[in-house]
């Protein structure tokens, strides 16, 4: 069993940073499959197919020398993950239509704009430092990379016990907040405050 954990970490044969230039689901998984199927191919091709009918679903076939992920705009990006994962642990492709069961799959922080995190065990914030935003973008779309390769779909970012100044979030901060949301776009989360 010599390199199965590298096999398992199949994340990490992608290219660091993500895709930049992405600006949604669709396009980062043309984005992501591309640059997976360059290493992990084996002579293989990968073709995308969307189909807005599926949604957040999608359909993996193996046809001759290629691969068809077809799916709805978040789906293709799912679907894309999906084939990485089979090819990296050679595992059969799924059969059939797949989609996530429940509409709403959410990680929730506990983050204060101080930095600390409430009920927070790991560390500080990944967002916020002395009452303003901080954060790294290439950091936060590995993140948003991770968070969507298992099916996450909303990022909840502040602590649902609201201290000062994050009311501010909601109104005169909504653009700091937004630029923080455009890290998390391309891979099909959306941000909760």
């Amino acid at each position: 069993m010599d390199g199965w954990k590298e096999r398992r970490a199949w994340l990490s044969s992608l290219t660091w940073p993500a895709s930049e230039t992405a600006a949604a689901p669709g396009e980062m998984a043309a984005s992501e499959l591309s640059a997976f199927m360059a290493v992990w191919g084996e002579g293989k091709t990968a073709e995308l197919l969307p189909d807005p009918l599926l949604s957040e679903g999608y359909v993996l076939e193996e046809r001759g020398d290629r691969y068809v992920v077809r799916g709805g705009e978040k789906g293709l990006l799912y679907g894309a993950y999906r084939l990485m994962q089979c090819l990296s642990l050679a595992e059969p492709l799924p059969a059939g239509l797949q989609k996530p069961y429940y509409s709403l799959r959410m990680l929730n922080s506990w983050d204060n704009m101080d930095g600390t995190v409430e009920r927070g065990y790991a560390g500080r914030s990944l967002w916020f430092e002395k009452d303003t935003f901080s954060y790294e973008p290439d950091r936060m779309r590995q993140l948003g990379r991770m968070l969507s390769s298992v099916g996450i779909n909303v990022l909840g970012i502040n602590n649902v016990n609201v201290h000062a100044p994050a009311q501010e979030l909601l109104d005169e901060r909504l653009g700091e907040v937004k630029a923080l949301a455009e890290c998390f776009r391309p891979f099909g989360i959306r941000l909760m405050l």
